[in-house]
């Protein structure tokens, strides 16, 4: 099969197998070509990987299954014939616009066209190719031309033996792993760009949202209630921000992986395709976008995690100043506490010095609590409330476990002492 003129490979995902085997049974038909079937090597959706191609073919064509890991390669193998070059294209054609209605499946199109002689200036302007922007490279012993692609799903590759003849396993399964990889690494780079750029702007966004709320801090500087909801209301803000950038830098270094993986799978295969002069073109002039886009999202993931850093020391910050705000609001709280406590004790003091004084007199009769001298009266009774409100305190905090002794036995004394003037008093009186 080293006389192939022309070849024309279909990609289509191995996880659409359904799509694979119809096309493959259309062109079998087609062609009235004998040979396995395709359910042999495709079962629900579970594609094999084969080292090369599986090929059946007659004195005009052969046709290729070579099935890679994600995508498929269906190969139109045309064999130089006296027929024009024209007509092999015009075949082509039919057969792709037979194929309409699969061409939302394809993840891509290649045409090679296999030439006599390496293409000149002359030649390059009667096919319409643009002789500034035609570049090629050796691959394998074969001069292989780089045309701009016509869109996105579509390739082609003039090519030239640089000995007599072009290698079989070059047309039947190393350049078609090359292309399909291509296609493979641009659809990714596409889904990649755009996913960085939303991530972009999202970050963009949450760096501003910091800066709000940092500046927020600065402006608010009085203890309040609407102040700490405020600053839980920015916890749960920047909590969800976090989270985002989180899940963002996952999306960021899934895409990098994947990417560097597929680079590295696309150096293998051209290097086990060629020499050294080939790898150098493919890593300088068509993978250059890739190896930039690379660089472009490790230097997203090195953002990203700097404004997560950024996140979290301010969440420390806020956090920080709700503990403050607490601590305030805890500190005016005690000292509304203890002026209530002082309000309180003076109104217990007199309500017991009061009702001490009403209880006295009562007991004494009036007459003879009129007799006892005003200062010893008023004096008596100060000393009895005051122990009495005294001796309850002090016995509360022993309740509570504190040190209270000391104040509770000099509150005892105090009040035996007034007590006792207090029946003194009335008893001299009366027996005065």
């Amino acid at each position: 099969m080293s006389n192939i003129a022309l070849a024309h490979y279909i990609y289509v995902p191995t996880e659409d197998y359904h799509v694979v085997k119809e096309i493959w049974s259309g062109l079998v038909q087609k062609y009235n070509l004998a040979g396995f079937n395709s359910d042999e090597i495709i079962f629900e959706g579970k594609g094999l990987t084969h080292a090369s191609p599986i090929l059946i073919k007659n004195e005009r064509i052969a046709l290729g299954l070579f099935i890679l890991k994600s995508l498929t390669a269906i190969e139109l193998l045309y064999f130089s014939n006296p027929e024009p070059m024209e007509k092999l294209d015009k075949e082509l054609q039919d057969i792709r616009l037979e194929l309409k209605e699969y061409t939302d499946y394809f993840a891509g199109e290649s045409t090679v066209t296999v030439l006599d002689s390496p293409i000149k200036s002359d030649i390059a302007e009667e096919l319409g190719l643009n002789k500034e922007a035609l570049k090629s490279f050796e691959l394998g012993d074969v001069l292989i031309y780089n045309i701009a692609p016509e869109g996105d799903l579509l390739h082609r590759y003039p090519i030239h033996p640089i000995n007599e003849n072009i290698p079989v396993d070059f047309l039947t399964s190393k350049l078609p792993a090359i292309d399909s990889m291509l296609f493979k690494l641009k659809r990714q780079a596409l889904y990649f760009r755009d996913q960085r750029n939303f991530i972009r702007g999202k970050r963009r966004d949450f760096d501003q949202a910091l800066s709000d709320i940092l500046n927020k801090q600065v402006e608010t500087s009085s203890a309040c209630e609407g102040n700490i909801n405020l600053l839980e209301k920015n916890i749960e803000r920047l909590s969800s921000i976090y989270g985002e950038l989180v899940s963002n830098i996952k999306l960021i270094k899934r895409a990098h992986d994947t990417l560097a993986h597929d680079i590295e799978r696309l150096n293998y295969l051209v290097k086990e395709a060629g020499d050294s002069k080939g790898l150098n073109y493919f890593r300088n002039v068509m993978m250059d976008g890739y190896t930039s886009l690379l660089k472009d999202l490790e230097r997203d993931d090195k953002f990203l995690h700097r404004s997560l850093d950024d996140t979290r020391a301010t969440i420390e910050v806020v956090q920080t100043r709700i503990d403050l705000e607490r601590s305030r609001e805890s500190f005016l709280l005690q000292k509304e506490g203890v002026s209530i406590q002082t309000a309180a004790g003076f109104i217990e003091l007199f309500v017991v010095w009061f009702y001490t004084l009403e209880a006295w007199e009562l007991l004494a009769t009036q007459k003879v609590f009129e007799n006892i001298p005003i200062i010893l009266r008023l004096g008596a009774d100060t000393s009895f409330a005051g122990g009495i409100v005294a001796f309850t305190h002090y016995a509360a905090k022993l309740l509570r476990k504190e040190k209270a002794w000391v104040g509770l036995l000099i509150s005892s004394l105090v009040t035996i002492i007034a007590l006792s003037l207090m029946l003194l008093a009335t008893f001299l009186v009366v027996k005065g």
